[in-house]
């Protein structure tokens, strides 16, 4: 079983890249890539970059096509910011563990409310109990005990195709 755990004292953990959508690829990336980040635990499609030494998620990315995002008035959960490490699998370099199947039943709802410039994958709704940790620039998780309820991201580019009409995309300068 994979785990999830936030260490709030270790501020080397945070990576200070920048999420990035890449509207040609489909996908999240984070600019510049984590260089130590060798293995990953997935949602979905999407990669929590993780190295393997430490077991620190250092960023998002992968395929993750905006088509398939429900638009949703949505608040992201206020986030503290902390190293979010990892247990479970004994990481191995270039080896994804999934926290869910990439394409059957069990995949998790993608919300997104362009207003606001923030796309959820998992529960949007988090529950008292929950914790919301930013653990790189524009990605967060919420955690309910140790366990990964939804991911956060807030792109530094935003799909301009998902963006409503009139309304100009968070990061399009407009």
């Amino acid at each position: 079983m994979i785990r999830f755990f936030v260490d709030y004292g270790d501020a080397g953990g945070f990576f200070l890249g920048q999420l990035v959508y890449r509207t040609n690829d489909l996908a999240f990336a984070m600019e510049p890539s984590p260089a130590d980040a060798d293995s990953c635990v997935e949602v979905n499609t999407l990669c929590l970059l993780v190295e393997r030494v430490t077991h620190s998620v250092e960023g998002v990315d992968g395929y993750c096509p905006y088509h398939s995002w429900r638009r949703r008035t949505l608040a992201a959960p206020r986030a503290r910011r902390g190293t979010l490490r990892v247990e479970g699998p004994e990481f191995k370099r270039g080896i994804a563990y999934g926290l869910n199947a990439a394409f059957d039943d069990s995949r998790w709802p993608i919300d997104c409310d362009p207003i606001a410039g923030v796309v959820c994958v998992g529960n949007s709704q988090a529950a008292p109990a929950a914790e919301a940790v930013e653990f790189a620039s524009g990605c967060s998780v919420v955690l309910l005990g140790d366990q990964l309820v939804a991911l956060w991201l807030r792109p530094k580019e935003w799909p301009e195709v998902v963006a409503p009409e009139g309304v100009p995309a968070p990061g399009s300068g407009r």
